[in-house]
């Protein structure tokens, strides 16, 4: 009679579940990277999401995606925290402008807010927009209410020479705050 050895290997799989770190009727705290790429001109810019500490979509490079119930984990709204890292691109010589956001509704148009006086403060809430000590992180809040396009301008000043720049994503809420 042959011997026949069976060799049979079991496989523990391990399901990894993404758990939300906040309450249920708090916002998700999201960070986002703008990366200062060519400081000539109007400035080219690269704006990064971290997926892995529950990022937020950005589409086409500029456009932020807000979704409540984005990757099947309900939040009621964002706090968005915006760096501008001093070790990448040319950032170094940038920080954030004493007067660092303006938001508005996108109209029929699309443009975003070109001066102090199209800004409407009211859709950036809960934190208000505010800066770190050192200039280098803006934070402010997103109650996404409802589905709705805005623009806003992230507005840079040079750290020695004065110059400034700024920049224009969009923001895409996709859905409102109410849970179904």
């Amino acid at each position: 009679m042959d011997d026949q050895a069976e060799l049979i290997i079991a496989v523990e799989l391990e399901e990894c579940v993404r758990v939300k770190t906040w309450g249920d009727d708090d916002p998700r705290a999201v960070t986002l990277n703008v990366v200062i790429n060519d400081d000539t001109g109007e400035g080219d810019y690269t704006m990064e999401s971290d997926p892995t500490a529950d990022g937020i979509p950005i589409v086409q490079n500029y456009v932020l995606e807000f979704d409540n119930y984005q990757n099947g984990l309900y939040s009621n709204g964002f706090v968005i925290s915006i760096s501008l890292p001093a070790d990448k691109g040319l950032n170094a010589n940038w920080t954030f402008d004493a007067d660092p956001i303006w938001a508005k509704l996108l109209d029929k148009h699309g443009a975003c807010p070109k001066n102090k006086t199209q800004n409407d403060p009211s859709i950036l809430t809960n934190p208000t927009p505010s800066l770190t000590a050192d200039k280098r992180t803006l934070t402010f809040g997103n109650a996404n209410s409802t589905q709705q396009y805005f623009g806003f301008a992230l507005r840079f000043a040079h750290i020695n020479k004065g110059k400034k720049l700024t920049y224009d994503p969009i923001g895409n809420n996709q859905n409102g705050s109410s849970r179904a």
